[in-house]
């Protein structure tokens, strides 16, 4: 096997690994862990409309719903009517909810310096250099290799 072999078998074992270790991890610290992208979305806007939060967080709004519902049911957020147009509801952070993102966040803090201890800032920069370079050679290799399976398709 060349470096280059092992390189992008390793990228991809440890990239497996991790993800498969972080979810174990957030399993463990929270039972609020699939619901952190819409705690974080909540913090930084306040009273935001349902639908707008869907688009917010990519979701789709009918699997919003089912998470908001779980969530309001473990009185992390609260949702209202709009007083003019019942038809919409605005959805904000409880107490609750607001102590659990802050949780959250110290968290994440604590991993990031955890992980990135043991490497220097020049480490750091090169190695997003590097990803940064590793991920624009994958989008051109997805890119050409979409465009030669369009133009067999012709």
């Amino acid at each position: 096997m060349t470096n280059r072999e092992k390189l992008l078998k390793d990228l991809f074992s440890f990239s497996n690994g991790v993800h498969k270790r972080i979810v174990q991890a957030h399993q463990a610290h929270s039972s609020f862990a699939g619901r952190g992208k819409i705690l974080y979305l909540l913090g930084k806007n306040d009273y935001v409309y349902q639908n707008q939060l869907a688009k917010l967080a990519q979701v789709q709004p009918g699997s919003l719903t089912q998470v908001l519902e779980k969530m309001e049911k473990d009185q992390l957020i609260i949702r209202e009517r709009d007083k003019n147009d019942r038809r919409m509801i605005y959805v904000r952070l409880s107490e609750r909810g607001r102590e659990q993102l802050e949780k959250n966040i110290n968290y994440h803090q604590d991993f990031q310096r955890f992980v990135t201890e043991p490497l220097s800032d020049e480490e750091v920069d090169q190695f997003i250099a590097t990803l940064d370079k590793l991920r624009g050679q994958f989008d051109k290799y997805i890119e050409l290799h979409t465009k030669q399976k369009g133009m067999k398709k012709e």
